[in-house]
């Protein structure tokens, strides 16, 4: 049992200290690498706006994480050290985990939205989301969901005591007087965090259904418009291609009739070129309504862009469900921070 545990030590150690370390360290480059390319694009378009502040918001996070998983290397140095930094960025990270994800969520829901009006209303949504009102709307949200879980910042504080075992003095945190009278507020607020990403969460499945419904729709209507297009080409084509084999036979007539006088090999050599003259055009139009009819098989399906498209989406909503598994620091009625 004593090896198990040890081994269970080591295991956890990597895992939790070491890779999410490393993992912090990755998100605060790849997310400024994020904000840099925003920031260059420029902000007239609405979703470069959405985007930036999600980049904005898990950059921070990130660096909060990375700056907490640091009490590994604090360890190699001093252990009091490592006990400080473990308690003192401990609250940090709590708070700043927990205002994140609500703000998070809503930016990635309104994302969402944004998307599937422009499928809905691809004519009006220029009018309708413009830079101000998206600009607002982001703000608001995350005022609003950051303020409604913001109360947990006011219960617990860090302060410092004499600790007998390390014979120095060591960081606590501990709960605040506003903490102590207003214990119940604890569940007010869990509810209120799970309402935030439950609703994101649902409005994001619901606008994901639309629109790729909207895309198979309009993947159908271009399919027999492309169709009927087609058909009229086809027939426009055929008619075309009659005219100059007629008009081609004509030309052969006359020459025929004018140099009825000249060698027989001059007349194979000015018959030869018009009639690969009209065999040439029969196979660009035998080809060209064959690719035709191919792109009009091809084209019922999605195109790569709108696959793409689904793809992301549905890949937002996984990572989405993953943010919100009760794996984050959460405030228990009893007084104490602990992780799920």
């Amino acid at each position: 049992m004593k090896e198990i545990t040890e081994v269970r030590l080591i295991v956890d150690s990597v895992i939790q200290l070491w890779g999410c370390f490393l993992l912090g360290g990755t998100g605060v480059v790849s997310n400024a690498l994020n904000i840099a390319v925003f920031w260059r694009l420029g902000f007239r378009e609405t979703a470069n706006i959405s985007l930036m502040l999600i980049a904005v918001i898990d950059c921070v996070k990130c660096s909060v994480s990375f700056l907490y998983r640091g009490y590994g290397l604090a360890g190699l140095f001093d252990v009091v050290l490592e006990v400080n930094w473990t308690r003192v960025t401990y609250l940090l990270n709590a708070h700043v985990q927990n205002l994140g994800v609500p703000m998070v969520s809503v930016v990635t829901m309104y994302v969402t939205v944004e998307r599937c009006v422009c499928m809905c209303l691809p004519l009006k949504v220029k009018s309708i989301l413009t830079t101000k009102v998206t600009a607002i709307s982001l703000i608001s949200l995350i005022t609003l969901s950051g303020a409604t879980i913001s109360p947990i910042c006011m219960m617990y504080y860090v302060t410092w005591f004499y600790d007998p075992i390390f014979n120095q003095t060591v960081a606590q945190y501990m709960p605040t007087d506003y903490f102590i009278r207003n214990i119940h507020i604890v569940d007010y607020i869990n509810v209120i965090y799970m309402c935030w990403n439950s609703t994101a969460f649902v409005v994001i499945a619901i606008c994901t259904v639309i629109i790729i419904v909207k895309l198979q729709k309009h993947a159908t209507f271009r399919s027999e418009h492309f169709s009927n297009s087609t058909l009229k080409n086809l027939s426009t084509n055929t008619v075309a291609v009659a005219d100059k084999e007629k008009s081609i036979a004509r030309c052969d007539r006359e020459s025929n009739v004018s140099s009825s006088h000249e060698d027989t090999s001059i007349e194979h050599t000015s018959a030869h070129p018009r009639q690969s003259k009209i065999f040439k055009v029969r196979r660009r139009f035998q080809g060209g309504r064959g690719s035709t009819l191919k792109t009009r098989q091809s084209d019922v399906h999605l195109s790569k862009k709108e696959s793409r498209l689904v793809k992301m989406l549905l890949l937002i909503i996984l990572v989405y469900c993953i943010n919100i598994l009760p794996s984050q620091n959460s405030i228990r009625p009893v007084g104490i921070i602990t992780c799920i």
